[in-house]
């Protein structure tokens, strides 16, 4: 097996291992990913549902449906803008370590606990390489979205 081709099956496999050990977590918690997804773009700051619609690519009355389902559940209130009352933003209705509470895996600390039992060095070690995965990831990233400018 060629050396690109061991690495590309690799992070496929690494993806899928995540997802399902994330999916078996998440559905403890009768959250589905979409939401997941909002309440963590929410948590840096409120938005929109037009911000959060651009964000992930979901139409606008989808993330809509989330948001709904997020507010019926207590994880989140929509806020009028104080400046402009057509602006709506959805905010967490608590304060973040409420969320966390109810959803431990929502925390910063809960992938890192993922790893526990890893030596410094060898957490050192993926560091590095993803990096390198990430370097490389926005080059390529950044090349398409210039032949795309031309």
């Amino acid at each position: 097996m060629d050396h690109l081709e061991r690495l590309s099956d690799l992070l496929v496999q690494t993806n899928e291992l995540f997802y399902d050990i994330f999916s078996e977590v998440v559905g403890r918690y009768g959250i589905s990913y979409a939401e997941v997804f909002v309440l963590k773009h929410i948590m840096e700051s409120p938005r929109t549902i037009g911000e959060l619609s651009k964000l992930s690519g979901f139409p606008y009355s989808t993330i809509s449906g989330v948001v709904d389902r997020l507010e019926k559940d207590a994880y989140v209130v929509r806020q009028k803008d104080q400046n402009d009352r057509r602006v709506v933003w959805v905010c967490l209705a608590g304060d973040l370590e409420q969320l966390e509470q109810r959803l431990p895996f929502m925390s910063k600390t809960y992938l890192g606990e993922l790893f526990a039992g890893m030596t410094k060095e060898e957490v050192e070690q993926i560091c590095q390489s993803f990096m390198l995965v990430n370097r490389y990831l926005q080059e390529k990233l950044a090349a398409q979205a210039e032949r795309e400018r031309k």
